[in-house]
């Protein structure tokens, strides 16, 4: 990566423009945390187009699933075949 050939005056002196350019510099953390958080809202959207409805329970259950479980969802939506078959994802 480019970042690994600055030394460290440098990375301060790229990191200080694009805070004056106003790019919001994402920590490792950040980034996992709001990849986290389009999984669960896709997932979410995926279910309410498949449904129409999706009650409160499984909407607050799926916002606490890891990344993996969410992906396991969205990459089984076709063999979803009423709500309640969310339970074996949110359960393993």
């Amino acid at each position: 990566m480019y970042a690994n050939r600055l030394n460290e005056e440098q990375m301060k002196y790229v990191i200080n423009n694009l805070k004056e350019a106003n790019f919001k510099i994402y920590t490792e953390e950040e980034l996992k945390k709001s990849m986290e958080k389009g999984m669960e809202n896709l997932v979410i959207r995926l279910l309410k187009k498949k449904f129409n409805d999706v009650p409160e329970k499984y909407i607050k259950l799926i916002e606490n699933l890891d990344e993996k479980t969410l992906l396991q969802i969205a990459d089984n939506i076709f063999e979803i075949n009423k709500i309640e078959d969310l339970e074996k994802y949110i359960v393993s």
